[in-house]
């Protein structure tokens, strides 16, 4: 009975946590959907041009990191 009582108490400390830790994701992964939008948006309007792939690129990543995300 009382390893019961441990596994659920376990259960029940680690239930918050996850949701906690789940909520965090799906909230950082939002944030950089939108990052990303963001920047291709900038780049193209920096770099409209066909032939100004590189610098686009650069622009891109650079926005980015700006923003705090690998690129």
């Amino acid at each position: 009975m009382r390893n019961m009582h441990r596994h659920l108490l376990a259960l029940l400390v680690a239930l918050p946590v996850v949701a906690v830790a789940s909520q965090a994701s799906a909230q950082g992964t939002a944030g950089r959907d939108a990052a990303i939008g963001k920047c291709v948006r900038q780049a193209d309007m920096q770099y409209p041009n066909e032939e100004d792939q590189i610098p686009r690129s650069e622009a891109y990543k650079a926005c980015m990191v700006a923003a705090g995300f690998q690129p």
